[in-house]
């Protein structure tokens, strides 16, 4: 069951990179953000509610905490939405990698949600963790650009207060996706936690479409299609390797692995393709952030 947890959660970390690419892409303004994610998240809510949930046990009324599961599910996607419209953000101003690092080290905050409200128990090398995280975020804020938007040239919030955002809304994000799986004996026997997470998402974005007055049009509906091809499947594979991690009581490295191969997968991508500077602070952060998020997630 480890093997096989490992399998799907490196397979996921690939997926979720392949995410951050065409999020990459987006902020290159090739096609309008919000107008693709619409698309996307429409197609993941149609997809996901037909071909994921068990329809037999739901109806059944044999879904244990239905109302809470699908509230925490649900806000959860909400929060993923605004999430990731600041490092949509960030990115824009010309930070793919590092924007990318920051949002993806927020596993720090379901972290200190556990020690805190649910008492957790702490192990040193967990602490190490966190500080490692906080000192590779520390590293990648010294750079000095994207002070002005790419766009306009105007002063505006610096980069790295975008990010932090990013990291702050996503580990709220993942500390309500996390709440179901700490009910005792609680299991996700309808299959919901995808369609439900991919419903608030569709919500979030519905609303910053309708404030911003920006929808989806040719371009955004055929790339959209594109980020559903990656998306849908890898939340899929996520949660299939957190099951077979916890038959193996190894939960807790789901994320660090998932996490972990997604941003060195990213990382590589934005030297080696899009060819943004990787000085050595940045490279420092970046392998102090992955290295954080595995000790974090450790027991």
């Amino acid at each position: 069951m480890l093997l096989l947890g490992t399998a799907f959660a490196l397979f996921t970390g690939l997926l979720w990179g392949s995410v951050g690419v065409v999020f990459s892409k987006g902020a290159g303004k090739k096609y309008d953000y919000v107008g693709f994610m619409v698309t996307s998240q429409l197609i993941n809510v149609i997809f996901g509610w037909i071909l994921i949930p068990r329809y037999d046990i739901l109806l059944s009324g044999k879904a244990p905490q239905l109302f809470q599961m699908s509230a925490a599910l649900f806000l959860s996607g909400i929060f993923g939405a605004v999430g990731m419209m600041f490092m949509n953000k960030g990115m824009r101003m010309g930070h793919h990698a590092s924007t990318w690092t920051i949002g993806q080290s927020a596993l720090a905050i379901p972290f200190l949600a556990g020690v805190v409200a649910w008492r957790d128990s702490v192990h040193l090398w967990n602490v190490l963790g966190v500080a490692a995280i906080l000192a590779g975020i520390a590293l990648l804020g010294k750079s000095k650009e994207g002070r002005t938007t790419i766009a306009t040239g105007k002063k505006e919030t610096p980069w790295f207060f975008i990010a932090l955002a990013a990291l702050l809304i996503l580990g709220i994000q993942q500390t309500l996706t996390t709440i179901p799986s700490r009910w005792p004996g609680w299991t996700d026997a309808a299959r919901l936690r995808v369609p439900l997470a991919a419903a608030g998402s569709l919500s979030g974005y519905v609303f910053f479409s309708l404030l911003l007055r920006r929808y989806p049009d040719k371009n955004t509906i055929k790339y959209g299609a594109v980020l559903a091809c990656v998306s849908l499947p890898g939340q899929l594979t996520f949660f299939k390797s957190l099951d077979y991690f916890a038959q193996a009581s190894k939960a807790a490295i789901a994320y660090p692995v998932a996490v972990g191969t997604c941003i060195i997968s990213f990382a590589l991508y934005s030297a080696l393709v899009i060819k943004e500077p990787l000085n050595r602070a940045r490279v420092a952060g970046m392998v102090l952030g992955t290295a954080g998020i595995v000790f974090t997630a450790l027991k």
